[in-house]
């Protein structure tokens, strides 16, 4: 019989945070764990490149990891495991994010470290291979605890951001761990898109004279979520038609042409650099077009065709069925009005109008969607 989960929380503050975690030997002190992660950031027994000048050369050397440093950093990794297998299910969403900040922390130390051993103008630690053979274990355990394998479709929630056995020119990017990939960009700050800001091409100058302090956009859109923007506005817009032809009350003052106007008016128009536009709860907003520099390694990339085209894959992601059934539909590959010759990945950066007045709390009334029906029809 398994011993049943003990957590003690702190209540001096809302939300409530976790102490302490028990589970039989499973002991847990949050505390603990988490300034001994936050301080591997630093700490001094991690590798390091030495650069020294030599005339008019500069010599490579390399500080080896300590093994304390290395003992501190598995056994980190240990507790993170240990948590997702004993306690992260019944855990609260804010402690759960706690954690998955935590490991974010770890990752950003392993891929810190001097162990490019496949580079051979670059020094390395001797425990380089062995190190990212069990570093990539360890992130393979820790997706199979959070997303058992018996069940093949689950997004991983954890992805390295560097190369740990040879070069490669695929896009690792900046992945924030516990998000699935459409959080990476739609979360706050878009935590998993990590192109710098230098390396985001857009027409800054039909910004209508708006500036932001803040250049970071609160969310990034991309090319997928433009596909189905683009998409419901133009099924929008047949309904609108439908609407006028079908409607025997219709305003006979209302022409077919002045309705669609007025609905092109209030939707998201893809080719436009940059709109200005209303939330329902009264926020200024902006989208503006973006994408990343050609060539941008941490930039997101598009395969130019189908990725499977012959459905060969014996088990496809989410990505080759979405192609698949697109295929079956006779639905053609989605193209941006700018079109995608040059391969570019369109997206839109969303951010809130700087000294925008606070939102009106009457723009939208939640009863109107709360309660849409006073009289529920029979079945």
């Amino acid at each position: 019989m398994k011993p049943p989960i003990i957590r003690v929380d702190d209540w001096e503050e809302l939300p409530a945070l976790a102490t302490l975690y028990v589970c039989g030997d499973n002991v847990l002190d949050v505390d603990e764990v988490f300034l001994t992660c936050k301080n591997l950031l630093s700490h001094p027994g991690s590798g390091q490149i030495l650069v020294f000048d030599d005339a008019d050369t500069q010599l490579l050397s390399v500080r080896e990891c300590k093994p304390e440093f290395l003992k501190l950093l598995f056994t980190c990794f240990a507790n993170i495991v240990d948590y997702f297998a004993d306690f992260a299910h019944s855990d609260s969403l804010v402690m759960q994010s706690i954690w998955y900040d935590m490991l974010d922390d770890l990752q950003t130390v392993a891929e810190r470290l001097p162990h490019m051993f496949w580079e051979p103008n670059v020094p390395s630690c001797e425990h380089s291979k062995e190190f990212a053979m069990e570093y990539l274990g360890i992130l393979k355990l820790i997706n199979d605890v959070i997303s058992p394998p018996v069940n093949p479709g689950a997004e991983k929630a954890v992805h390295h951001n560097k190369e740990h056995i040879e070069r490669t020119n695929v896009r690792l990017g900046s992945f924030k761990a516990g998000l699935k990939p459409w959080g990476q960009f739609l979360h706050l700050k878009s935590p998993g898109f990590g192109v710098p800001y230098g390396s985001q091409i857009s027409d800054k100058s039909a910004r209508m004279g708006v500036e932001f302090k803040e250049e970071r956009p609160e969310q990034t859109i991309p090319m997928g979520g433009l596909a189905i923007v683009d998409r419901h506005t133009e099924r929008g817009r047949r309904l609108v038609t439908e609407v006028f032809r079908g409607d025997t009350e219709v305003d006979a003052r209302r022409s077919e042409e002045n309705m669609i106007r007025e609905y092109d008016a209030h939707a998201v128009d893809l080719s436009e650099n940059f709109i200005t536009y209303k939330t329902l709860d009264g926020r200024q907003m902006t989208a503006e077009k973006m994408h990343p520099l050609s060539g941008e390694r941490t930039g997101p990339r598009r395969y130019s065709g189908l990725g499977d085209p012959a459905t060969i894959v014996k088990k496809p992601d989410f990505n080759l069925l979405d192609e698949h059934i697109g295929s079956l539909r006779g639905d053609d590959a989605y193209e941006h009005p700018d079109g995608n010759e040059q391969r570019q990945f369109h997206m839109l950066s969303i951010r809130t109008m700087p000294n925008a007045a606070p939102a009106d709390d009457s723009v939208m009334k939640e009863s109107d969607y709360t309660e849409p029906f006073d009289v529920w029809p029979e079945s």
